[in-house]
């Protein structure tokens, strides 16, 4: 049963629907109480919004969230032909301005994208999808990005893969944005002519991956160590310098590894760099085959 806030929560959001929202907004919220004598349109946001109906807060964040997408990817790809020449007359300052503009855009559209992944995740049944992964094979493009990457940083990337790898039970999608985000963090706080370094293999009994990601970077100082997997929280020492991100990378990393039944721990010591350690199980649930059985 919801809890008496989230209904006064629903009631809230519903009248200021009611009053501004668009039209297809409150077709959306009469089919979420059951009147069926006028049905929701198929809107962009309707899946998001049916995918959590228990949390309204996420709700509404989520379908602003997707309304804000299409715009913005349409403000980038103009300020994109602007600079590149395509509209006469731009030149000079207003060249330099546009630059910033367009960083700036990207930086609102990769935050965008980071909230519609953090709430598509967090609205799937997430065992209902899991199925038997190659994980060196989901890894290996992910992988190559980041030496792209690396190179245009000047970073050194450092990738030991244990081979044979057992393959996973698991969310190959939910996955991927595990190591991604590991990954995406290592490298935002590593500056140039730093180390990240990549590892995959199994346990001795070879019944869990055990992985680690690791840097040279900002690190994270001690006080702030409890708070780093909470949505939306970012270390003191990131927002001094200016680095841009949208909070969520490492939640969902959590999320995916409770998610698999797994457990990550942290080290990291300020100035020195960060360690993040991980364990997943290999096998799948009960009445699911394991990797020996498979043979």
């Amino acid at each position: 049963m919801r809890s008496e806030k989230a209904a006064g929560l629903d009631e809230s959001i519903k009248n200021k629907a009611d009053d501004r929202g668009p039209e297809w907004m409150n077709k959306l919220w009469k089919a979420r109480e059951g009147d069926s004598a006028e049905p929701a349109e198929n809107t962009p946001a309707e899946s998001l919004m049916q995918a959590v109906p228990r949390d309204p807060k996420l709700s509404m964040l989520l379908m602003c969230a997707h309304q804000i997408r299409s715009p913005l990817a349409s403000i980038q790809t103009a300020l994109n032909a602007m600079r590149l020449g395509y509209v006469p007359g731009v030149s000079g300052k207003a060249l330099e301005m546009i630059a910033s503009l367009e960083r700036k855009s990207e930086q609102l559209l990769n935050f965008i994208n980071d909230l519609l992944n953090f709430g598509r995740l967090k609205s799937i049944e997430i065992d209902k999808e899991k199925e038997w992964v190659d994980l060196e094979e989901l890894v290996s493009p992910i992988l190559e990005d980041f030496f792209q990457r690396a190179d245009k940083k000047h970073l050194q990337l450092y990738v030991h893969i244990e081979k044979p790898l057992p393959r996973i039970f698991g969310h190959s999608d939910g996955l991927r944005h595990l190591f991604y985000n590991l990954l995406d963090n290592a490298f935002q706080y590593t500056g140039e002519g730093g180390e990240v370094k990549f590892q995959l293999g199994a346990d001795p009994s070879g019944q869990r991956i055990q992985g680690e990601v690791s840097d040279t970077g900002i690190g994270i100082p001690s006080e702030c160590l409890p708070y780093i997997f909470d949505e939306f929280y970012r270390a003191p020492n990131v927002k001094k310098r200016g680095i841009e991100g949208s909070g969520l990378g490492l939640n969902i990393v959590q999320w995916v590894i409770h998610a698999h039944q797994g457990e990550i721990k942290v080290k990291s010591e300020e100035g020195r760099g960060t360690s993040f350690y991980f364990a997943l199980p290999v096998g799948g649930p009960q009445g699911k085959k394991t990797r020996e059985d498979e043979k």
